[in-house]
């Protein structure tokens, strides 16, 4: 097995464990603050930033200290609110379902990760290398890619939707 399969084994263990430990409510609320906050704060960032730029002179600045406080905000009463719900789970006797389910996603995570970095060096010279030429994953993922992920409408053209 060549290094770079071996990492990718590694990592998708590593995510897959990481799941289950965590499980499956925690990694949805996990999901869920990440969108939340990254929403809440690209689309209403201006609203604290026009307070903030009373009392910095920069309006650079007092956007980027509002997207930041508006997404620790967000982040952390979601997260709060993920807490009480995987406890809730846990007190009700569904932690076994919880941490199967929760290994799923993480499974489904540390591909979806996978992915995004094969393609991403894929845009790069390293796709010449002759680590990458000779995994024995990096056809999975390229067939996936090149299926899903080819251009920004190939994922929709797959699914072959009448709509």
């Amino acid at each position: 097995m060549l290094t770079i399969d071996l990492i990718i084994t590694l990592f998708i263990i590593f995510w897959t464990l990481y799941g289950f430990l965590r499980g499956f409510i925690t990694e949805l609320t996990s999901l869920l603050c990440w969108s939340a906050a990254i929403y809440f704060s690209a689309n209403y960032f201006y609203i604290p930033a026009n307070h903030i730029n009373e009392f910095v002179n920069s309006s650079e600045i007092s956007n980027v200290l509002a997207f930041i406080g508006i997404f620790m905000f967000t982040f952390i009463f979601s997260s709060i609110i993920g807490f009480i719900l995987s406890k809730f789970v846990n007190l009700v006797g569904f932690s076994t379902l919880n941490k199967i389910l929760g290994l799923i996603v993480g499974l489904l995570k540390g591909m979806t990760l996978t992915l995004i970095t094969v393609y991403l060096l894929n845009l790069t010279e390293f796709r010449n290398n002759n680590i990458f030429q000779e995994s024995k994953y990096m056809p999975f993922f390229n067939g996936i890619i090149s299926k899903y992920l080819k251009s920004s409408d190939s994922f929709f053209d797959s699914l072959e939707l009448n709509i």
